[in-house]
């Protein structure tokens, strides 16, 4: 039986909590499933530094969790540890699990994240000390690329991120300033999901996010309780970790429509424009291109590869 994450548990709560007491998705209204990609395990070669233990002899599971205490993840910079059993088939994440052994163990750094980027230097730091471990389990360590190839990959990686940090948001400003709690109503209606960062969502990962318009763009039981009034709403996507963005966007305007609908609202695109037929089909185009240019980088919105790249 698989057993529920912490995360997922505190998420589920979260949902049942609300649905008790703000309502739950309409027929008629409500979106449909959010489309959703599996997302493989394991390395991905493309977006992250990747260094492989490798030898003839396997890794007791004792040694491997080690990986995850503190002093070695503090000198490793936190990355992500995959291994595979020897009757794994995919790879999973390590745990802290002591029984058994890998055949298969890998660590794994994004060339960009939310804390900066590698650099050749560091990835030789990483790998020297990566070594250190392959060491003491009779293995060695195994870079991809070559730590001195790192500048040249992030490069690359920072460029596509550059012109491909592709995203959308639809605005719904009201005609008067509406109680945070009807909007609460409004969204589970829609069948959207509140996250932990006080924001509605649809699907996992978010294919549409919406939150107030004005800061702090976040819901809370708090400032429902408060009485709290918006001046409007806004509904978007990151292109690149949608999974079908034209899906995206048709769910981002349905859910701006229903907003305006009911609170009497205007629906303006990115740039402040009123949204028309005309700029709807815009959108259209712009996302065709964006698809078209993922496609020339090799990479897939939604993919594991968008995913980490993009989600920071």
């Amino acid at each position: 039986m698989a057993h529920e994450s912490g995360a997922d548990s505190r998420a589920r709560v979260r949902r049942t909590l609300v649905s008790a007491t703000f309502g739950s998705p309409v027929p008629g209204v409500a979106l449909s499933a959010a489309p959703a990609l599996p997302q493989k395990p394991g390395p991905l070669h493309q977006v992250e530094f990747v260094v492989e233990i490798v030898g003839p002899k396997s890794v007791p599971a004792t040694a491997a969790a080690a990986l995850l205490t503190s002093e070695w993840q503090g000198v490793l910079g936190f990355p992500r540890v995959w291994v595979m059993a020897p009757k794994d088939t995919v790879w999973q994440p390590l745990t802290t699990s002591v029984s058994g052994s890998y055949d298969s163990l890998v660590l794994t750094w994004p060339y960009m994240g939310a804390g900066g980027h590698l650099t050749s230097r560091s990835a030789i730091t990483l790998a020297g000390t990566a070594e250190r471990f392959a060491t003491g389990v009779q293995r060695r360590a195994l870079t991809l690329p070559p730590p001195n190839d790192v500048d040249h990959a992030v490069r690359a990686v920072r460029e596509v991120v550059e012109r491909l940090d592709i995203g959308v948001s639809i605005s719904v400003e009201f005609a008067i300033p509406v109680a945070e709690e009807p909007l609460w109503r409004t969204a589970m209606e829609l069948g959207l999901s509140l996250n932990g960062s006080g924001e509605f969502v649809w699907g996992d990962p978010a294919q549409v996010t919406l939150v107030p318009l004005q800061e702090p763009m976040r819901f809370t039981l708090g400032a429902v309780r408060a009485g709290r009034q918006h001046e409007g709403v806004t509904a978007g996507f990151s292109t690149p970790q949608s999974v079908n963005p034209f899906v995206s966007l048709r769910a981002a305007l349905h859910v701006a429509d229903e907003y305006a609908k009911r609170f009497q609202g205007l629906i303006f695109g990115d740039g402040g424009e009123p949204i028309t037929p005309k700029l709807r089909a815009e959108y259209e185009d712009n996302l065709n291109a964006a698809v078209a240019a993922f496609a020339q980088v090799g990479l897939v919105s939604g993919s594991a590869e968008a995913l980490r790249l993009f989600g920071g």
